[in-house]
């Protein structure tokens, strides 16, 4: 006689799930959110202004767009990222981290935005505006295919310092924790000191990485689908001296969630 039954599928985070009449829905890992493109406004010194515009392409299905805001100023409220838009479009903000460099003279803030379903077809405007003008600002875009729309991420976190810590040999990293096999997570780093390169670390592909003639770095960076756990971005440089500088910091990390794809109704029994 066959039985009904309920069956762990050997893909991860594949399942089978019996729906109360014998029939089995496969649920198939997707492949995770891949990344569409990318582009950068690059640094902007005008100290006049409070606003970057630079135009971004998306395209493919279950788009996301991440944004990244950078800015050093030396006043605190400048450095806020107060809106970020597409083409119109508000996105949501999800996570900042803000720093003081120059002994509390100076300050930094990195901010991550998102925006599920981004217009596509043409070069479209994306708009960061500060909270005032700010000595130097940045906008990085990373726009992603088969990423969920629903809840983007599960989690954001962030870590900063000020300029009276020594950077370690092994540089500095922040730690997500993924609960969804196929998660694409993301990173974003923003420094003041006496750096010579800002460096990515293993399984981390870097993207726009530039520099200011005030030794501010900043760039982005992604890792290929991961599995649920523990992810650990880090970044790490050099100075003249060596492997020891003094630097001031605010790192992010955020992880978009792939779009689930359900398969069609299967049948299964199990053999007595």
């Amino acid at each position: 006689m066959a039985d009904r039954y309920l069956l762990e599928s050997g893909a991860p985070d594949g399942y089978l799930l019996e729906d109360g009449t014998g029939v089995l829905l496969l649920d198939i890992p997707p492949p995770g959110p891949t990344i569409d493109a990318t582009s950068t406004s690059g640094w902007d010194t005008n100290v006049s202004t409070n606003s970057v515009t630079w135009t971004h392409t998306c395209s493919g299905a279950n788009r996301v767009l991440v944004v990244i805001a950078f800015a050093t100023d030396n006043t605190q409220a400048s450095v806020t990222a107060s809106t970020c838009t597409y083409n119109g479009d508000s996105l949501s903000l999800e996570t900042a981290a803000a720093f003081t460099f120059s002994a509390g003279a100076s300050f930094g803030r990195t901010t991550i935005f998102t925006l599920v379903a981004p217009d596509t077809g043409s070069a479209f405007d994306i708009t960061i505006t500060f909270a005032g003008n700010c000595d130097r600002k940045k906008g990085i875009a990373i726009s992603l295919n088969d990423a969920s729309q629903g809840g983007v991420y599960e989690t954001a976190v962030s870590e900063t310092s000020d300029v009276n810590e020594f950077w370690p040999v092994g540089g500095r990293d922040v730690t997500l924790t993924i609960g969804k096999d196929g998660s694409l997570p993301i990173s974003a780093m923003l420094n003041a000191g006496s750096l010579n390169e800002l460096n990515a670390g293993s399984g981390q592909t870097r993207i726009h990485s530039s520099v200011t003639a005030s030794s501010q770095w900043s760039a982005a960076s992604y890792r290929s689908r991961s599995f649920a756990g523990s992810v650990d971005f880090q970044w790490s440089g050099i100075d003249d001296a060596g492997p020891y500088a003094l630097i001031a910091f605010g790192v992010l990390a955020l992880n978009v969630k792939p779009v689930v794809h359900m398969a069609p109704y299967v049948t299964g029994e199990m053999r007595q």
